[in-house]
């Protein structure tokens, strides 16, 4: 009977031991992961408060989102130059029309 309790202390502790190891690096994990998000939210404050007290948040405006999250950014950058190309093509498309218009009326 003795040899078949003696291995189960040994387990529970074992066990413990994981479950500790697991709950610290979890806990460290997280409190890194807030410092951080912490700092990259202040530098964004930052960088945002003198690009826009400079004038120039227009032309870095993609840099500090990319600095956020750059998977999403890219995907916004990408769709925003497809719109203002499509956008582009309607206007000139509409002003080339209307001006051969006016032409062969004129």
């Amino acid at each position: 009977m003795d040899l078949l309790e003696s291995p189960q202390p040994a387990r529970a502790w074992v066990a413990r031991v994981f479950t500790t190891a697991e709950d610290v690096i979890y806990v460290g994990l997280g409190i890194l992961l807030a410092g951080i998000s912490f700092i990259l939210l202040i530098s964004g404050l930052i960088s945002f408060g003198q690009n826009l007290m400079a004038g120039s948040l227009v032309a870095n405006i993609v840099g500090l989102l990319d600095r956020f999250n750059p998977a999403s950014s890219r995907l916004k950058l990408v769709k925003l130059k497809a719109a203002s190309s499509s956008v582009v093509e309607m206007i000139m498309g509409t002003s080339a029309d209307s001006a051969g218009a006016a032409g062969s009326n004129g």
